[in-house]
């Protein structure tokens, strides 16, 4: 009786979710989209799911119910034969990607694939690896052997032409979205994955923090950490890649996460925002653009801050020719010698190290500080999946039961990107109670942990103070 249960007060959810969807897409004049609407360029803004906070939460109940329905009803075998398989599910998805189908199908419509991939080994094949991802809803077969794009599948739109593509293949992550990011994931750090058994059970690399042990860096043989990898002489072209990669990471998540990470319009006017480890600013940049009143320096190895000058004087000059900004070379590990920051910034760092060495990092940003300077880290904060009572609601223990309390399938960004970070640099996305404890060895007092709305997988800006 209790599956039975379980299995109603999972429909009901769906379906009074469903409902609040309908109303909200009719109060905001968004769209409740079909799988198969494929518009030429993705715009979420246009579709409900993130139109209202109650929007977003409906989505999420739908999702995590889904699967969780699929759970219950069907053999267990069955969902694990899907979950084993996950692997070759990826490897059709990069095919497709690397062999241009999206964009080719952009073009060309409904027609035989095969005729436009100009890859004889391709030709026999590619209507398969299709015929896999359609049953996942990736692209849709409306005859034999002749599929169109659909909802799913655009995500995967480079936005240059067939023409172009081919002609400079070198070229083709160069253009802003989501491409790049999961050719790299699915690529170079795809290596990892099938290494992690032989990593966590060898005694000498089991609860080793070192980069060079992840699993990723054994599988390619890397002796030094991936970054210095791609400074190495020879290495431009692949690093430019990584960062266009970690662009359109960046825009996983809305850039109202920086916006709202800090009450921004309270500092006085001229006080020095620090962007530690912050790439080519890209964070900076929303930031700079909304608060004029603020100094900003950006922080990074030499290479990738000469890039980001760049970047920026090509799309918001004025900032860097009034030095209202500035890229300055420097190793987060080394004395920091920023010494009168408001804000020390740090997005995407921490859950790039193991817990030892960022207390080193956080220990030279503390000895930096000022009495009033304010840490800002903004990682994923991941909640526990049992109902913790000492977890804020608002960390990710809101669901309604019987969900697991984060919502499970329907926000699992977070968990991914932890074991993403495992995998390829022996980092992690960490629990509230890990990083207090972290800031505390380093000499801060976590302050503030509160979500920003719209974001996913518990993306959550963390301010500190000098203990």
């Amino acid at each position: 009786m209790a599956t039975l249960s379980h299995l109603r007060q999972l429909s009901n959810l769906i379906a009074d979710s469903v409902t609040a969807l309908e109303r909200i897409a009719q109060e905001t004049k968004t769209s409740v989209p079909d799988l198969d609407d494929a518009p030429s360029t993705y715009t979420p803004d246009a579709e409900v799911y993130g139109a209202t906070p109650e929007a977003l939460k409906a989505s999420r109940i739908i999702a995590g119910a889904g699967l969780q329905f699929a759970s219950l009803v069907r053999p267990p075998r069955e969902v694990m034969f899907d979950v084993v398989h996950a692997p070759y599910l990826t490897a059709a998805l990069r095919v497709c990607l690397e062999a241009n189908v999206t964009d080719i199908l952009r073009e060309a419509g409904p027609k035989l694939i095969a005729d436009r991939l100009r890859l004889e080994t391709l030709n026999v094949q590619t209507a398969r690896l299709m015929r896999l991802l359609a049953s996942q809803h990736i692209y849709r077969e409306v005859s034999k052997d002749t599929f169109v794009n659909n909802r799913l599948s655009v995500i995967l739109d480079t936005g240059k032409t067939v023409e172009e593509l081919f002609a400079s293949p070198e070229t083709k992550y160069h253009s802003p979205g989501f491409p790049a990011l999961y050719s790299f994931i699915m690529g170079f750090s795809a290596k990892g994955p099938p290494n992690l058994w032989e990593v966590i059970s060898n005694p000498e690399t089991a609860f080793s923090g070192e980069v060079t042990d992840s699993a990723t860096h054994r599988a390619w043989g890397l002796d030094v950490p991936m970054w210095v990898w791609y400074e190495q002489q020879g290495q431009d072209h692949e690093r430019k890649f990584f960062e266009k990669a970690l662009a359109a990471y960046n825009k996983l998540q809305p850039d109202r996460a920086i916006e709202e990470a800090y009450p921004w319009a309270d500092l006085k006017p001229g006080s020095l925002v620090v962007d530690v480890g912050g790439g080519v600013g890209s964070a900076m940049l929303v930031l700079a653009k909304k608060h004029s009143h603020l100094r900003i320096i950006v922080q990074d190895n030499e290479k990738v801050t000469g890039d980001g000058l760049q970047m920026w004087s090509n799309v918001f000059p004025e900032a860097v020719q009034s030095g209202r900004v500035t890229f300055q070379g420097h190793d987060f590990f080394k004395t920091q010698n920023v010494k009168d920051a408001s804000i020390f910034w740090m997005r995407y760092i921490l859950h790039d190290w193991s817990d030892d060495d960022a207390v080193k990092i956080l220990k030279e940003l503390r000895a930096a500080a000022q009495p009033n300077t304010v840490l800002v880290i903004l990682d994923h904060l991941l909640p526990y999946t049992f109902r913790d009572p000492n977890t804020p609601p608002v960390l990710g223990n809101d669901a309604p039961e019987p969900l697991l309390p984060t919502y499970g399938a329907g926000n699992t960004m977070g968990y991914l990107e932890d074991i993403l970070m495992m995998v390829l640099l022996n980092g992690e996305e960490r629990k509230l109670d890990n990083l207090s404890a972290l800031l505390t060895r380093a000499g801060w007092k976590l302050q503030r942990a509160q979500p920003v709305e719209g974001t996913t997988g518990f993306y959550v800006p963390v301010h500190a103070v000098p203990a």
